[in-house]
């Protein structure tokens, strides 16, 4: 696979969504690289789109899609805890005690 064939591969562009997430979740990211992140992140989206609207998947392949988004919408709804940072947290524990 050539380099510019592995840049637009629906595993790459997945892993790059993957490493943008991470970097919005440190508190180390500024406001400014967050929206630049998220700008990114929109565009590679789309990527993954065009790329998956354009490829003719096998019953296998379209099962495990569905099986992926499926896992992807079930960590979305997990507990509200779930994504935040632990002092954050402790502070809304500590706030719902005292009521």
């Amino acid at each position: 696979m050539s380099p510019q064939a592995e840049k637009s591969s629906y595993a790459y562009v997945r892993m790059q969504l993957e490493d943008i997430a991470i970097q919005i979740k440190s508190r180390e990211t500024s406001l400014d690289q967050c929206l630049d992140l998220y700008e990114e992140a929109i565009r590679l989206g789309n990527s993954c789109t065009e790329l998956i609207d354009t490829t003719d998947f096998s019953v296998e392949e379209l099962e495990q899609l569905n099986d992926e988004k499926m896992a992807v919408e079930s960590q979305d709804v997990v507990s509200d805890e779930e994504g935040q940072h632990p002092e954050d947290v402790e502070e809304r524990d500590k706030a719902t005690d005292g009521q």
